[in-house]
């Protein structure tokens, strides 16, 4: 399904019935970590084509900032680089993103997205609608795996919240804890790789 670009319906619906993607939201460190790490590790092994890693991680993030995500459904995750494409800036007492992110993983499936900057100086999460935004185009796209990474385009697109980052997240939270993640799903897929 994932190839033709139709979302695995069966195989998130699976995921939710796990309990999975709330994975880090009770505890990121330690134990919890060890624990999503290892679910993370199962994942890579299984090649399993669901948004596992960024819906655990947007809602670890969120939960470590003391908000309580959607129950339910897939999360998109990004973080800008504040470089150049995409930032985040006021316009009066609303918070918006403008600009373009590109190959943001499983967009065009999920209804919201977490994506990290700097406003004001500061690391924030914020907390982005996908689904029904008129301020926000999503055009599709795939990494050489078939997987989707697609572009978003924002048209000073207000975010539904932003949230500042705890010193102890770091300054990219978004993109460090999304790589914690994936080096434990390439290990699991490296494993697989053995096996064969």
């Amino acid at each position: 399904a994932m190839q033709s670009g139709q979302w695995p319906a069966a195989s998130w619906q699976q995921v939710e019935d796990a309990g999975l993607a709330p994975l880090l939201a009770d505890d990121m460190d330690g134990e919890g970590w060890a624990c999503a790490a290892a679910v993370f590790g199962a994942y890579g092994y299984h090649a399993i084509g669901v948004p596992l890693i960024e819906t655990a991680v947007a809602r670890g993030l969120l939960a470590r900032v003391g908000s309580a995500a959607e129950s339910t459904g897939p999360w998109a995750i990004a973080q800008l680089s504040g470089i150049r494409g995409a930032r985040l800036l006021r316009r009066g007492d609303a918070v918006c993103i403008d600009g373009r992110l590109d190959a943001v993983p499983w967009a065009r499936h999920a209804a919201r997205a977490v994506v990290g900057g700097q406003l004001d100086g500061q690391s924030v999460l914020a907390v982005l609608a996908l689904h029904g935004n008129s301020q926000v185009t999503v055009e599709g796209g795939c990494n050489l795996a078939g997987e989707p990474r697609d572009a978003l385009i924002c048209d000073q697109a207000h975010v539904a919240a932003a949230h500042a980052v705890p010193a102890d997240l770091g300054i990219e939270p978004v993109r460090q804890w999304a790589a914690l993640a994936t080096a434990a799903a390439m290990a699991g897929a490296a494993r697989r790789a053995l096996d064969l």
